[in-house]
């Protein structure tokens, strides 16, 4: 249930009926301890949602095998990405789907799958939250991530992305194994002269600035043991990653020139939603071929683009892939702002990114959220109308209405046949004429418009009531009505909202039909 426009907001995300009252449980602790409700207020503006994406490194077996089984959306562009990635080799029918579902275990720490898996997954969560009708003022992608961030913003086509992905992903693992990569606790001024130091005559590259001391360097494994012993005599602290090649640095070139010819067959796209590029310090108008291959080899510059990105003033920051890393990084750049995942990792629910969703809708983003469900689950079910105090009652009557007419017409005397008008018969009398048969059908064809309940439900003793009536059902019986009887006193019908009889010979006495018609 749904209502577009309100400024206070409670909307509440769960798994199934018993994680929604978990939710709902929840939310009343909030209100019963706090002095002001937890709906939240939406922003002067709407909020203004940026989309980061994860690299590789957060992938693990069996990455939002949860959500697949619980979002009907996620589930459908996952299946896309899938199939536009195709076959990865390692045997038959070795599909993401397949890898992702477990049909088809393998090593995701191996690049040949990871950067393909991390790849369609987080296409998949990026296109679920602009199904539902997200629209985000920025994106920006960290190293493999880049390639669903550049879909997401209109540069790139899912097809063109996917064989970049596949081809960068098998080269790499066709590469000889030996490199090696260090998380260094310390600014790129500090590390650069022990780069040089450490590197004699091996390949030893700083492969991401990610913060302000927050340098990965990469390369052959014995000048990056090099340089973690005389980072940590410097006070550093250093810790190796689990890698399968040295990423980021020259040990990728011999890759570059296959994936080169690839990559200029891709038509180069603009995108439509700003990318802050982490390859070039510039916002790149175009990312053509020659950019994805100088991205392979280029250091990944994190912490400039999130810098850039804090021109751009998001309130939100939404974390797209199977675990969050970069959220950390851009508090110390961005100013205040919320941050939300999209997964948890591997303590992942399945329901972080319905919590997403709700947590941008509660805070003022206009989203539909039918589009989180299947078409075969949305289905429209009446619901309970309010329950009115009936303690007191204002009736409007004849003489109200008179008392209330614009002076313009209270000169004009009354039509004859409101002095004679009929004593109103007790409500919910069977109709027996054809006049009354003609005229109980329209209601009751009216309300079943309206309402969507069987026509043998509208007996005349029927409680409008119990049947979910409300004043927006309201108007829009009356717009059915109207068309066949003329203009309808709503607020002269409103005490008559009891029963589907008492509505029947409102009407018919409020609208008598010239003799000879059928009323």
């Amino acid at each position: 249930m749904v209502k577009d426009g309100l400024r206070q907001r409670a909307t509440l995300a769960g798994l199934g009926r018993y994680g929604l009252l978990d939710a709902c449980d929840e939310w009343l602790r909030e209100a019963a301890d706090s002095p002001r409700p937890p709906a939240a207020a939406a922003r002067r503006g709407r909020p203004r949602v940026a989309l980061v994406f994860t690299g590789q490194g957060s992938q693990y077996a069996g990455m939002t095998a949860t959500l697949l089984r619980h979002c009907a959306p996620y589930r459908r562009h996952l299946a896309e990405a899938s199939a536009a990635l195709g076959e990865l080799g390692g045997g038959p029918h070795t599909t993401v789907e397949r890898l992702l579902t477990g049909e088809r275990p393998a090593d995701l720490d191996h690049t040949r799958y990871a950067q393909p898996a991390l790849f369609a997954v987080e296409y998949a969560l990026a296109a679920t939250l602009l199904e539902v009708g997200l629209r985000p003022v920025a994106v920006l992608g960290h190293s493999v991530g880049e390639f669903a961030a550049a879909v997401t913003a209109g540069a790139l086509e899912l097809s063109d992305a996917a064989d970049l992905v596949r081809a960068r992903g098998a080269l790499m693992g066709e590469l000889p194994r030996g490199g090696a990569m260090l998380a260094v606790e310390a600014s790129e001024e500090a590390v650069t002269p022990i780069v040089a130091a450490a590197g004699r005559g091996r390949v030893l590259d700083i492969a991401a600035v990610n913060g302000p001391a927050a340098v990965t360097l990469s390369g052959h494994a014995e000048a990056v043991k090099r340089a973690a012993a005389l980072l940590r005599e410097a006070g550093h602290r250093a810790r190796p990653l689990r890698v399968s090649h040295a990423f980021h640095s020259a040990l990728m070139r011999p890759m570059a020139d296959g994936f080169a010819a690839l990559a200029a067959r891709v038509p180069p796209g603009e995108a439509r939603v700003p990318l802050y590029s982490t390859v070039r310090e510039e916002q790149p108008r175009k990312l053509d071929g020659d950019y994805w291959t100088e991205q392979i080899c280029a250091p990944v510059r994190f912490d400039a683009a999130a810098r850039r990105l804090a021109e751009a003033a998001p309130t939100h920051v939404v974390e797209v892939g199977p675990r969050p890393l970069l959220l950390r990084l851009l508090r110390a750049r961005l100013g205040e702002h919320t941050a939300l995942a999209c997964s948890a990792g591997p303590r992942s629910t399945g329901g972080e990114l319905a919590g997403v969703v709700a947590a941008l809708h509660r805070d003022g983003a206009d989203l539909d959220l039918s589009r989180w469900y299947g078409p075969e689950q949305r289905v429209r079910r009446p619901l309970p109308g309010y329950v009115f105090d009936h303690s007191s009652r204002f009736w409007w009557t004849t003489e109200t209405a008179a008392a209330v007419k614009p002076a313009s017409t209270a000169a004009e005397p009354a039509p004859a046949a409101a002095k004679s008008a009929p004593t109103a018969e007790p409500a919910g009398r069977v109709a027996d004429t054809a006049a009354d048969v003609d005229l109980a059908a329209l209601v009751r064809g009216a309300i079943h418009q309206v309402t969507g309940h069987d026509m043998a439900a509208l007996e005349p003793h029927a409680d409008l009531t119990e049947l979910g009536f409300d004043s927006i059902m309201l108007m829009r019986l009356v717009d059915e009505i109207e068309q066949v009887v003329g203009p309808v006193d709503v607020e002269a019908l409103l005490p008559k909202l009891t029963t589907v009889g008492e509505l029947i010979d409102h009407l018919r006495h409020a609208h008598p039909a010239p003799e000879g018609v059928p009323s």
